[in-house]
């Protein structure tokens, strides 16, 4: 599982299960919930691909709830964003003259997205439930 999509699915599994993947400060990779053993064979098979993905997902989460919008396109402030490094991260990438996101930034900025639209979809059915609630009969 070395595409993007591939660990994006990972991790779309694990919630599938009930379970939820965590990055922590220390490094580690939080499980909870359970799951089967042949998804957690794969979860510490992609371990280094996970903790990458996840720790910048969760910056980019942090960003978000501590802003008024997104943060769109997740730019790595500290040093201006120039050919041959990630935008996000600032991590030196393939080519010196590529411009763009490393492959963990892009998975992450992906699941940042999926995530908040799936959040934004939720808050507007619950909006519209209450609206109906309200509604004199």
């Amino acid at each position: 599982m070395t595409t993007t999509l591939s660990v994006l699915d990972l991790i779309a599994d694990v919630h599938r299960h009930g379970a939820r993947l965590t990055a922590d400060a220390d490094g580690e990779l939080r499980l909870k919930g359970r799951v089967c053993s042949g998804l957690h064979r794969d979860l510490r098979v992609h371990l280094p691909q996970l903790l990458a993905v996840l720790s910048r997902f969760h910056r980019m989460a942090a960003h978000d709830a501590s802003h008024d919008r997104p943060p769109v396109p997740m730019v790595y402030w500290p040093h201006h964003a120039a050919p041959g490094h990630c935008q996000s991260c600032g991590q030196t990438l393939d080519h010196p003259r590529a411009i763009g996101r490393c492959d963990s930034c892009e998975v992450a900025a992906e699941l940042f997205h999926r995530t908040r639209a799936a959040r934004t979809a939720a808050d507007g059915q619950a909006s519209q439930s209450t609206r109906r609630e309200r509604t004199p009969r």
